[in-house]
């Protein structure tokens, strides 16, 4: 299950002449579990403009922190409220800064490599030696050790699984060691 299944909710906005609907679950939760059901997801930007987020809630809170904040300073230098034009480029910005292309949600916080490497290791890189240490042992104990043909015909993928499992971390560093 991925993170965007794991924290989802519902928003719906309707746009009329000189109106507008904007609607959302309150519920917080995860997966099957209800934490809170009074959760806001809608926010108020000014009188004549509202925001709906959904997902990771402190994603969420931390979007609209940002956003409040470049909304007060285009307030105080511009001495009037964002449009709804500038509020949507403001809020394109924020969501796609440094970013060479997209389908990248925005960076919340920035994390050393080595704490990352260190849950991915209890996640995965343990994973990969022991399926690694399997393999070895079916290659020298196993059923198809007279014909090495078969025994690379029945275990390729297996050893694919396991060095993208073991490799990964260093193929797609973004330190660059």
């Amino acid at each position: 299950m991925s993170i965007f299944e794991y924290n989802g909710s519902a928003l719906v906005a309707m746009v009329g002449k000189n109106c507008f609907a904007i609607a959302s679950d309150r519920r917080l939760g995860v997966q099957l579990q209800t934490i809170a059901t009074d959760f806001q997801r809608i926010s108020k930007i000014h009188d004549k403009l509202f925001i709906g987020l959904s997902g990771l809630a402190t994603d969420s809170q931390t979007l609209y922190q940002r956003l409040v904040f470049r909304h007060k300073l285009y307030r105080l230098r511009e001495e009037r409220d964002m449009k709804p034009e500038t509020f949507a480029s403001l809020v394109s910005a924020i969501l796609y800064e440094k970013r060479m292309y997209s389908r990248h949600g925005f960076v919340v916080r920035h994390e050393k490599f080595a704490d990352n490497y260190r849950m991915y290791s209890r996640s995965h890189f343990v994973k990969g030696i022991e399926l690694t240490i399997l393999l070895i042992c079916y290659m020298i104990y196993g059923s198809a050790t007279t014909d090495s043909a078969a025994y690379a015909f029945l275990s390729w993928s297996m050893w694919f699984l396991v060095s993208s499992w073991l490799f990964a971390p260093f193929l797609f560093n973004p330190s660059g060691f």
